[in-house]
């Protein structure tokens, strides 16, 4: 019998009588969790109590992989179910004490960036708390009486990364007969539902199109960023983009001040207006002219030629879930007007 055994199954009887007086009478009963539970959770190194002043407040249980419940899960799939987790069972403590679950996830994020946990379906208290702290629903497993469990997931991903950065000159009249193709690049513009929705896309007026007449000189600048985990999914490269976009946005902006240029910044969603939708939907004037530029695909240009022949840099595209082995970022500036 574990020394703490009394204050443990303390904490259990105010959790249990918690889930009883909120609807859920049935995830925790006929002696569950009992000494002996606890004293597998001990065997296996994965038996945690939380103590304030001396006292036990809170229990749970986490445990290395593989959990045989878990081998098998129903009406969804697990967001990661290749690479080794932890699993946390067993979470209990007093009504009066707060903040046990954030105290728990920190402790077991420190150890395990894959991390599973499940739940009664009844247990709406704990469903809000988990999904609150960045887990995602992935289906029903069964544990060992064959009762259902909510199953959930959270995997923290590994996005450091390293840069290396390209830089060209070449004269804008130049770049302009050998690297653009409006008409192929608008249809394929054209198929992207931002087009015509943001002041960064086409359709431009021909005032604006002609901007570039009047330089004679242009600065390309490309940015290879290269993941440190190689197993990224695809999903991640918006992520791994945007602290980079965000410092090469403001670059640009500083060289067209000082150059008095014209900068040509990235496709995508715009980064100054909080994921609001973009004013030109509504026909009214960007609220930040003063930054937005459009990217040098939107004006037509190629930018995997611009890369391969003014860069020395190929553009890696993804051939499946995973990104690729770095991805790629050009911009530009128009500089230095004619006479």
């Amino acid at each position: 019998m574990p020394a703490d055994a009394k204050g443990i199954m303390q904490v259990f009887s105010a959790a249990k009588a918690i889930m009883v007086s909120t609807g859920n009478a049935n995830q925790w009963r006929e002696g569950y969790p009992s000494l002996e539970v606890v004293g597998s959770d001990i065997e296996k190194d994965g038996s945690y109590v939380i103590e304030q002043d001396g006292r036990i407040v809170a229990y749970f249980a986490f445990l290395a992989s593989p959990d045989p419940t878990y081998a098998t899960i129903y009406d969804g799939k697990w967001l990661d179910d290749t690479l080794p987790y932890h699993v946390i069972h067993r979470i209990a403590s007093y009504p009066d004490v707060h903040g046990i679950f954030d105290s728990i996830i920190e402790f077991c994020s420190a150890t395990e960036p894959n991390l599973r946990i499940d739940t009664h379906k009844d247990n709406h208290i704990m469903q809000h708390v988990i999904e609150k702290h960045g887990f995602t629903y992935c289906g029903i497993i069964h544990i060992v009486t064959g009762d259902e469990r909510l199953a959930y997931q959270r995997v923290e991903t590994d996005l450091s990364f390293t840069t290396e950065k390209f830089t060209a000159e070449i004269d804008a009249k130049e770049y302009i007969n050998g690297f653009r193709r409006t008409e192929y690049f608008v249809k394929l513009c054209q198929q992207c539902g931002n087009y015509g929705r943001r002041y960064g896309c086409p359709p431009f007026d021909e005032k604006t199109l002609s901007l570039i007449d009047d330089y004679q000189k242009v600065r390309i600048i490309g940015v290879k960023i290269i993941p440190q985990n190689k197993q990224l999914p695809l999903k991640s490269a918006n992520d791994l983009m945007k602290p980079v976009i965000a410092e090469m946005n403001e670059e640009l902006l500083e060289l067209e001040e000082s150059l008095g240029g014209y900068a040509f910044g990235f496709v995508g969603s715009c980064p100054y207006c909080g994921g609001a939708p973009c004013a030109r939907i509504s026909g009214k004037p960007c609220r930040h002219p003063e930054k937005v530029r459009p990217s040098l695909e939107a004006f037509g240009f190629d930018m995997s030629k611009t890369a391969k022949d003014l860069l020395g840099l190929e553009i890696k595209w993804s051939q499946g879930e995973l990104i690729p082995e770095y991805l790629t970022l050009v911009c530009g500036l128009f500089y230095q007007k004619s006479n």
